[in-house]
């Protein structure tokens, strides 16, 4: 697809069997990105089946990129999109390749590069064995010998929920993933009796495998498995087997009894619950985001959020000693990440600096175990409706706040057993700009219902204020206001009050005696 958009589309049962010379592969198309004149957009789009590429000892050797939808997408929009398609690749063979060449595998997409995902899941397996010979095999030519001591074939496999890489200021947002990632590599890293610098390296996250050069994943969660390995010791796949169908039967059999072992050699298993691992720290943020999954890997590659030198705010995951195995010491990946208890991860108050007005929807009381995003719900909403939606106000001075209070939705959502009702909270975005003088027309949305109406702001005024004191009775407090001469605004201010030294006069048979009392206001950087 070059440019141009694909949207309102449903693809069922797709079977698309891969054993031949194929770089991008998926259900929908292997391969996206921008026409001469415009961006490619993908829109609305849903699939089912399955996706494989069973590979011998002939393999491609360079990369090669799968996905449920997309195999790669370029500069371009992937929006609302929900994969139910299985991704696999597995070696039926040893693989014997001539250079350096990495699998890329998502339940979106394989690979995305300067595009955007948003409001995309996946509920699908991404399963990645591969069983190849890393440097050389017997009949390398002697001539060989030394550029490939010297060099060695770093070889990459990465497995995302979402996508398998995102790369250069691509971003992924408010997306979930509840599917199962398994990420293993049988290898053998050797040159004759010489060890090389080669690298064998699985990366899986629940969202994304690899993050590179100013990827955002913002607003993601996942919920489902993720493994990773990489290993010279474990025979997965047993004989007789070359159907992608009984090889998952087979294989996670398999995954399920596996210990993990260390590293082999420059061989390391990255497995965490959103970015299984970036390179630099000019990746990232990855931001409010939370992991409830299951994770294993190899021995001090398991990281709950991120793995590697992302930069990370506000994230969250479930900690339980049976939750994460493999990981090396007790500690949080990255400075941004905070462990809590399954009860923990129920309550509103582990989420604080998501936005629940807007982003996020979490109803403690209800019932619901962790929160959900608004525009990509999990479960079902249903029965949606404004209860109230009585406008209280309608005009408003210049910088002056909406308030929607008079407004209350219910809704059902599937697995809670009442309907959930609630007061419509004044920051939830509707369109209103408090510094946009005159008439506005505004939208109020939950899931699809809308209601309109409109406010009037008026323009900007030059207030003239003057400072007023208020003693009490007394005369030892004091309250203060600014208020404007040519209007109604008011401003309360916080009084110090301090006794004036050097102005006590003591009682005595004719003086009642005399305190003198200074009230302070401070407004901005002065004070009245």
């Amino acid at each position: 697809i070059e440019g141009g958009t694909v949207q309102d589309l449903v693809l069922e049962n797709c079977k698309i069997n891969n054993t031949g010379d194929v770089t991008f592969t998926a259900a929908l198309a292997g391969y996206a990105d921008q026409g001469q004149e415009r961006e490619v957009t993908i829109r609305n789009v849903t699939a089912s089946g399955s996706v494989s590429y069973i590979t011998d000892k002939n393999a491609p050797s360079r990369n090669i990129s799968m996905g449920g939808i997309l195999g790669y997408v370029g500069k371009g929009t992937m929006e609302n999109c929900h994969n139910k398609v299985d991704v696999t690749y597995y070696s039926s063979e040893e693989e014997k390749p001539t250079g350096a060449c990495s699998r890329f595998l998502g339940g979106v997409t394989g690979y995305i590069q300067k595009g955007l995902v948003t409001g995309c899941s996946n509920e699908a397996n991404i399963t990645i064995y591969r069983d190849y010979y890393g440097q050389f095999h017997q009949d390398t030519q002697p001539g060989d010998f030394v550029a490939v001591a010297l060099g060695g074939l770093n070889n990459y496999d990465v497995a995302g929920g979402i996508c398998g890489v995102a790369a250069e200021d691509g971003k992924v947002e408010q997306c979930y993933n509840t599917g199962n990632l398994s990420n293993c590599m049988y290898n053998t890293h050797s040159l004759y009796s010489t060890v090389t610098n080669a690298y064998s390296t699985a990366m899986s996250g629940g969202m994304v495998g690899a993050l590179f050069r100013n990827t955002q994943v913002l607003d993601c969660y996942n919920t489902g498995r993720v493994y990773s390995y990489s290993s010279v010791e474990t025979t997965i796949i047993p004989e007789g087997v070359n159907d992608a169908d009984e090889f998952l039967q087979a294989f996670w059999k398999k995954l399920d009894s596996i210990t993990c072992s260390a590293p082999f050699q420059n061989a390391h298993g990255y497995a965490s619950g959103i970015v299984g691992y970036s390179t630099t720290n000019s990746s990232g943020p990855v931001k409010n985001c939370y992991n409830t999954g299951r994770l294993s890997g190899m021995d001090g590659d398991v990281y709950p959020i991120a793995g590697g030198d992302v930069i990370t705010f506000y994230c969250r995951y479930l900690k339980n000693e049976d939750l994460t195995v493999g990981a090396g010491g007790d500690s949080d990946s990255l400075v941004g990440c905070k462990g809590y208890t399954e009860e923990e991860m129920k309550q509103a108050g582990t989420y604080r600096n998501f936005d629940m007005d807007n982003t996020w929807f979490f109803e403690e009381e209800s019932g619901m175990q962790t929160p959900q995003l608004y525009h990509n719900m999990q479960s079902k909403v249903s029965n949606v409706k404004f209860t109230s939606n009585t406008l209280k106000k309608s005009e408003y001075q210049y910088g002056e706040a909406l308030d929607l209070s008079g407004f209350t939705v219910s809704f059902n959502v599937e697995g809670v057993t009442d309907p959930i009702s609630f007061t419509v909270p004044d920051t939830k975005e509707c369109g209103y700009d408090r510094y946009k003088e005159g008439k506005q027309h505004l939208k109020l949305s939950y899931f699809g219902v809308t209601e309109e109406f409109d406010v009037t702001v008026a323009p900007e005024h030059k207030h003239q204020y003057k400072t007023v004191f208020q003693w009490n009775e007394e005369d030892k407090s004091c309250t203060a206001k600014r208020i404007c001469e040519t209007c109604d605004v008011s401003i309360p201010l916080t009084c110090t009050v301090r006794s004036v030294w050097g102005q006590h006069i003591e009682p005595d048979y004719e003086n009642p005696g005399q305190e003198v009392y200074e009230a302070t206001a401070v407004y901005g950087e002065k004070d009245y």
